[in-house]
């Protein structure tokens, strides 16, 4: 009976270190990809800042648990004039499907800070559209336009 009950803790404290350790690999995920994405607004934006003396420009990215499906959704939070998010926002949404990533992503949101305009897009629909455009497809940036929501 003892060696049962000594097998039994053995086996909880295994489940417990390889829950924990699959908990860490997620989280662990969930921050390249929040990186990557950083990364990559901060260049791709950084190229506009040339063109266009876009001083102060900014993306601040959230990946956070999502409320409307299981998975995380991502936030970036852009600080540009108007205009500048309105012509960025569906490449900066085709640019957040096409990092790779190894969990599940809901929804990718596009929020302009000072007036809180909010699109929003499933990354389901987004992937794929995401895919054309990484390879060429022209018609691309138009049909994510198209496919974005906003609030």
């Amino acid at each position: 009976m003892k060696r049962l009950t000594s097998l039994l803790t053995v086996l909880v404290a295994l489940s417990v270190l390889a829950t924990a350790g699959d908990a860490f690999a997620q989280k662990r995920l969930i921050s390249k990809y929040k990186m990557d994405l950083e990364d990559k607004m901060g260049s791709m934006m950084a190229s506009k800042m040339k063109e266009k003396k876009a001083e102060g420009w900014k993306c601040v990215v959230n990946v956070g648990d999502s409320n409307d499906g299981e998975g995380q959704d991502a936030e970036l939070r852009f600080t540009m004039p108007l205009d500048e998010f309105t012509e960025f926002a569906p490449i900066a949404a085709l640019e957040a499907a096409g990092i790779p990533h190894k969990f599940p992503v809901v929804y990718i949101y596009l929020r302009h800070e000072q007036t809180d305009r909010v699109g929003r897009v499933a990354f389901k629909d987004a992937e794929p559209i995401s895919g054309r455009y990484r390879a060429g497809d022209s018609r691309a940036v138009r049909e994510m336009n198209d496919a974005l929501i906003w609030h």
